[in-house]
């Protein structure tokens, strides 16, 4: 399988099959494998190459993503379209663009455009995160489980369903106040099984 290496921009669209995509595990610098362990970590996915890369990663995230962002080779899956904050599914048909080692993936071509017209508005994410849904009180543990989010006065508030994604638009200030005090730090999320094959079913 052919390693791709970090281009400022590269993107496809409309192609009805994708190749695979090797990553690189954000620990070793090694060609990763989803098989061993996949942990995310404010909305982006990574892959280890061996047992214990995840818990290295979380001890002290921010140092390997500060690694990242100078590495040759494509070591993140961003797991939300930066533009409309949805979960969307990698590969297939839908537009994808790589931007410091962290491959995007778009819902469409205009949400792509206005990703390339100024993609650090997009990348900055928040150091703090609420699980727990402001509308409807649902927490996933996996933040992947959300199918959005929205980000509010350096919070990060996940989603728990598509019907929860309208009111937040009309109530914003409310929701926002209802979920506050549960901020907490951003965690790397550890991706069970379990969760995988929900992830798979929810997408």
């Amino acid at each position: 399988m052919t390693v791709l290496s970090v281009l400022l921009f590269t993107a496809q669209a409309g192609a009805a099959q994708v190749a695979p995509i090797q990553y690189w595990c954000p620990v070793m610098s090694a060609p990763a494998d989803s098989h061993v362990e996949t942990f995310d970590y404010k909305g982006i996915r990574y892959f280890g190459c061996c047992t214990g890369c995840a818990e290295k990663f979380a001890a002290d995230p921010e140092k390997y993503i500060e690694a990242i962002e100078g590495s040759q080779h494509l070591v993140g899956q961003a797991l939300y379209d930066p533009v409309s904050r949805m979960r969307v599914k990698a590969g297939g048909a839908h537009p994808r663009l790589q931007y410091k080692g962290i491959m995007y993936t778009f819902e469409n071509a205009d949400d792509l455009t206005k990703f390339k017209d100024a993609p650090e508005s997009f990348t900055k994410t928040p150091d703090k995160e609420v699980l727990k849904c402001p509308v409807l009180d649902v927490t996933n543990p996996e933040p992947a489980l959300n199918p959005s989010y929205y980000d509010a006065d350096g919070v990060r508030i996940y989603l728990c369903c598509h019907g929860c994604i309208n009111p937040t638009h009309f109530h914003k200030d409310e929701y926002t106040a209802k979920a506050k005090p549960l901020a907490a730090k951003c965690a790397v999320h550890i991706v069970t099984a379990d969760g995988l094959k929900k992830e798979a079913e929810a997408n």
